[in-house]
């Protein structure tokens, strides 16, 4: 039964429905802003393209409010009042499919180039051409990353891995103004990402025991595989298409000689490469803990301070993994590279990277 009260006038009695506790209909005009959520730049990730096509980002270093403000100092000028926080935030979350997200350093040249030639000619047929281009090469991504998820659950009947190096952390760190003009020394990280037991290893060593060359990442690579796939016969693994570091001749002996081993069981070895721009691995989201924990600590003087930071980044089990390698353990691959003979043509004549 609805509630009812009474409202008492001059000579008259009358009932009206109660309407203490309920929420007005009125409809707030919202085209304001929208056209200002509009006027931002967004971009599309090449990461969830796929997932969720219709998802942007926009510039990590917004916030709504910041947004809000911008809303907010337009209108003051006009002379207008503005909508409230809340309503801007209801409008931004229900009306837009955008995020804020930190761009990736390593954006694909090949969309680059193409989204450039596809704004910047007039031609249809020539700008479809572009955009085929475009979709193909999108496609070819989506493709390595699929199989990238179909081979991480074959962890009955191999090894599965990812490898990439993170980027080269700097000690000492220092908060004062007089430290950023000083030389830093370097901590070089080679994460090691194991689906067979979700594990990351982090093969850690600064750049007076080593450098960043293929070899070095071939070293860790081998040592890995010897201490945790001795007794497998098959290892696939995954990493970006660098040619510096993991696409070229010293690491492709370096798996030809461990699969001649006697010592271990591996008979074949699958490296596959993702499409350059488009190679978010595990590794990436273990490296973004590891600096993301770092931010934390103000000062960090020595190798054994990012060792320790390392060790301790990841709250939940299984916790990173970390093996100091040593100057000792680094070996040139040049007697391989003479032993055998680097073709650049095939039998029939054809050129061959």
């Amino acid at each position: 039964m609805e509630d009812y009260i009474a409202v008492y006038q001059k000579g008259d009695v009358s009932q009206c429905k109660d309407k203490r506790g309920t929420t007005s209909t009125r409809k707030l005009d919202d085209s304001d802003i929208i056209v200002h959520i509009q006027s931002f730049p967004a971009y599309q990730s090449h990461y969830t393209r796929k997932s969720n096509p219709n998802r942007k980002f926009l510039n990590p270093g917004l916030t709504i409010r910041q947004m809000y403000d911008l809303h907010k100092e337009k209108f003051l000028t006009e002379m207008t009042e503005p909508k409230k926080l809340k309503y801007y935030n209801k409008v931004f979350n229900t009306k837009f499919n955008l995020h804020f997200k930190a761009p990736h350093q390593d954006t694909c040249k090949t969309c680059d180039s193409l989204n450039f030639k596809i704004r910047g000619t007039d031609d249809e047929n020539v700008k479809k051409e572009f955009e085929v281009q475009k979709e193909l090469h999108q496609r070819k991504a989506d493709s390595a990353r699929e199989n990238l998820q179909i081979d991480a659950k074959k962890i009955n009947d191999a090894y599965v891995l990812t490898f990439d190096l993170q980027k080269a952390l700097a000690f000492p760190k220092l908060t004062t103004s007089v430290g950023y003009y000083k030389r830093n020394l370097y901590l070089y990280t080679l994460g090691i990402h194991c689906f067979n037991n979700n594990t990351g290893y982090m093969n850690v060593w600064n750049e007076i025991e080593g450098g960043r060359e293929s070899q070095d990442i071939a070293v860790c690579l081998v040592k890995r595989l010897k201490t945790h796939a001795v007794t497998q016969n098959h290892v696939i693994m995954y990493s970006d298409s660098c040619t510096g570091q993991n696409r070229n001749i010293k690491t492709t002996l370096s798996h030809l000689k461990l699969v001649q081993d006697p010592d271990t069981s591996i008979t074949t070895i699958d490296h596959k490469f993702l499409v350059s721009g488009h190679s978010y691995l595990p590794n990436d989201g273990e490296f973004g803990i590891i600096e993301s924990t770092s931010r934390r600590h103000g000062h960090i003087y020595s190798p054994d301070q990012w060792i320790e930071i390392i060790k301790t980044a990841k709250r939940k089990e299984p916790h990173f993994v970390v093996t100091e390698i040593k100057k000792s353990e680094f070996i040139s691959t040049s007697a391989l590279e003479k032993s055998i003979t680097n073709r650049k043509k095939t039998t029939c004549g054809y050129d061959f990277n």
